[in-house]
């Protein structure tokens, strides 16, 4: 067996430490199906693999209920106006009071901000699912897929 397919298990409370959430908070999300944990000599443990992969949420807490405006979000976070009101829109970030000079949820605007620059975002890019949560998609190979199939179409299926 080669070194690189033996995978690596963190256990569970320096898994949360790592994604700077509660040992409760991670123990919800492996009970609800998002993250994957095996018990190891009556330990929890979670696939370093998927630690380096995972955004929640509730790594972003100690932001919650900290106010930002449109513009203090536009300048902090490096987005455009566009993308943070869309967000608005998709319910993706909670506001905090309506009206002239919207305030939002910090907590809500670094999540997805996180979300977006580690999937790499951009203009027409599906960046979150129905529920909110980073966009997975359902067919790894999906974009070699779509690549061959544009390069076939464009200079015929015998090229």
């Amino acid at each position: 067996m080669n070194a690189s397919a033996i995978e690596n298990y963190v256990p569970l409370p320096q898994a949360a430490k790592r994604l700077k959430i509660t040992a409760t908070a991670l123990q919800r999300l492996i009970d609800n199906g998002i993250l994957h944990a095996v018990r190891l000599g009556g330990t929890v443990a979670v696939p370093e693999s998927e630690l380096n992969q995972t955004i929640f949420r509730e790594q972003f807490d100690h932001l919650r209920g900290q106010a930002i405006t449109v513009p203090q979000a536009v300048e902090k976070y490096n987005l455009s106006d566009r993308t943070i009101r869309n967000w608005v829109d998709r319910g993706y970030i909670t506001i905090l009071k309506e009206g002239h000079g919207v305030i939002l949820d910090e907590a809500d605007v670094a999540y997805c901000t996180k979300v977006y620059q580690t999937i790499g975002g951009g203009r027409g890019k599906r960046i979150f699912d129905e529920r909110g949560q980073p966009y997975q998609l359902k067919r790894t190979d999906w974009a070699d897929y779509q690549r061959e199939r544009r390069r076939k179409k464009k200079t015929g299926p015998l090229a």
